[in-house]
């Protein structure tokens, strides 16, 4: 399931999920999505988005290992940007991007 938040100009921050039953396909999944999404055009032929970003808490690096896997790359790191509920605290949020030339 993939779902896009956040939309400002060409960019949105892009959501993913994958259920376990396709956890060993996550990539490819993930890699198919984010190429489609960078490819979809306006009746004019100009593209909808030119990047995707994503941000993951940094206590979930099988999520960040699966983004960077389905092409996109670490472009920083947000201090306390994740509130975790369950900890009762802030962690840091890792900020990833794609882009077509990415994936294509």
């Amino acid at each position: 399931v993939v779902w896009l938040t956040n939309l400002e100009g060409r960019m949105a921050r892009v959501h993913f999920v994958a259920f376990k039953a396709y956890s060993k396909m996550a990539r490819h999944l993930g890699r198919f999505a984010f190429q489609q999404l960078l490819t979809y055009t306006y009746e004019d032929g100009s593209y909808i988005f030119d990047v995707i970003f994503g941000m993951t808490p940094c206590s979930n690096m099988l999520a960040v290992n699966t983004c960077i896997k389905s092409g996109f790359k670490k472009v920083g790191v947000l201090p306390n940007g994740a509130w975790i509920a369950a900890k009762g605290k802030s962690e840091n949020m890792i900020v990833t991007a794609v882009t077509r030339e990415d994936v294509l």
